[in-house]
């Protein structure tokens, strides 16, 4: 049966408080419980080596033991909470009828204990009251220790707090989810983040359904593209200025089609960028090298697939990071991505592809690769023992990457180096002469 709480004596102090003094339970008490259950747990085992020469048993039952040693220590704890939250309601039942009236009334009320340190020592025991006018009241319980001339007890404070802590007032109060998203707080760098990376995301999305569709349903949406221009400029044509309502209801339905096209082209303009910029860096970058690497192959140089890979890779990273301005003059004046001057967007497309590939930006980029690639070929290498695409391509994707970050190391510690060619030279010329 649980422990309860053994009232002695009640009486009002000098403020008008109900007190009471009680006999707490006591921990670790009828030691004959945990003696019996070891008996018990200690037949078990003894039973078993017994019988069947092993001791299987001896493991689950020290779980058990311990487990039952936890219980029995702290089980008198179990109901305090209970008796004393139930000791504070009924005293706060016959002094909160005094506070509501018929347009203020209880929501709720919640029985809340203050701890503190690793054991969860007890500093205070509230009862927490939620009014219907958003006003929340905290009766306290205080808990007096013992002294010489006195034993230790509890006092109820009848005047209740209204100027709760915000603390005690989440306990009571129930958190919704607009009050709870009003309280967070996103960093303006996040949420433009996600806000950018949704729109890239919904701009890819649609470039994939257009491809999809156009390759499973070519000629339907070809068709439907033409109609859809033929119809519009028809009924344009016939409609003229004129006001009537059945040609106007006819040409949005008409138009609606082509306004549908143009608002996923303007949803596909930013990733279409992003897709054309990096395209095109990849292919001045990487193309070059790769080119040199095929016209020596056709003048006759037995070069293999791996070495190619590899001098395509890693001077393709080092040009495309060091050689940036080279690279974004190329992709200003050279690709779909050049500004003309016709049209404003396309202005703000050649900004967005320089500001895209950026040394920064794309040394980061890079990095990225080269991170996600050693990982899925690590794991495959480790779990089943075979490379990612083959070993001899495995193994020159891995040096290009040396190769990038040697040549990193070495255009950074270049800065370091106090080399001047003037004094140089000078001490030079006074050696030999």
């Amino acid at each position: 049966m649980r422990s309860k709480i053994i009232i002695e004596r009640k009486w009002k102090n000098e403020n008008g408080n109900f007190c009471f003094c009680c006999k707490m339970p006591q921990p670790m008490g009828k030691p004959w419980i945990i003696i019996l259950i070891t008996i018990l747990l200690l037949f078990v085992v003894f039973a078993e080596y017994w019988h069947l020469g092993s001791y299987h048993s001896l493991v689950p039952c020290l779980f058990l033991l311990m487990l039952s040693f936890v219980c029995w220590a702290y089980y008198p704890y179990k109901g305090t909470a209970k008796m004393l939250e139930s000791i504070m309601s009924r005293n706060v039942d016959m002094r909160l009828h005094n506070i509501l009236t018929k347009d203020i009334y209880e929501i709720r009320r919640k029985f809340y204990q203050e701890t503190k340190g690793s054991y969860g020592m007890v500093t205070g025991s509230y009862m927490l009251i939620l009014l219907s006018n958003d006003v929340v009241l905290e009766y306290e319980l205080k808990y007096h220790k013992p002294k010489e001339e006195t034993c230790a007890y509890f006092e109820f404070v009848k005047k209740p707090i209204e100027n709760v802590c915000p603390l005690h007032e989440k306990v009571v109060k129930p958190t919704s989810i607009h009050q709870w998203w009003a309280k967070v707080r996103i960093p303006e760098e996040a949420l433009f983040l996600l806000i950018l990376t949704f729109i890239i995301g919904i701009g890819g999305a649609l470039f994939i359904l257009g491809l999809w569709l156009f390759s499973e349903f070519k000629r339907e949406v070809g068709c439907a593209f033409i109609l859809s221009i033929g119809g519009f400029i028809g009924v344009y044509s016939i409609r003229g200025k004129s006001d009537n309502k059945i040609l106007k209801v006819v040409e949005f339905i008409v138009s609606l089609p082509l306004g549908v096209i143009s608002l996923c082209l303007g949803l596909m303009l930013p990733f279409m960028t992003v897709l054309l910029s990096y395209g095109f860096l990849a292919f001045y970058a990487f193309g070059v090298p790769f080119y040199l690497m095929t016209i020596l192959g056709l003048l006759g140089l037995n070069i293999s697939g791996a070495t190619v890979l590899f001098i395509t890779i890693a001077f393709g990273s080092i040009l495309s990071v060091y050689g940036s301005k080279f690279m974004q003059r190329c992709v200003a004046k050279y690709s779909l991505l050049r500004d003309p001057g016709d049209h404003k967007y396309q202005s703000v497309m050649n900004e967005l592809a320089l500001y895209l590939i950026n040394r920064h930006n794309i040394n980061f980029l890079i990095y990225l690769a080269y991170f996600l690639f050693l990982t899925i070929s690590g794991l495959k290498q480790v779990e089943y023992n075979t490379p990612l695409l083959t070993a001899e391509y495995d193994a020159a994707i891995m040096k290009a990457f040396l190769v990038f970050i040697a040549y990193s190391n070495m255009i950074t510690k270049s800065k370091d180096v106090e080399i001047q060619i003037k004094p140089l030279f000078n001490k030079m010329i006074k050696l030999m002469t």
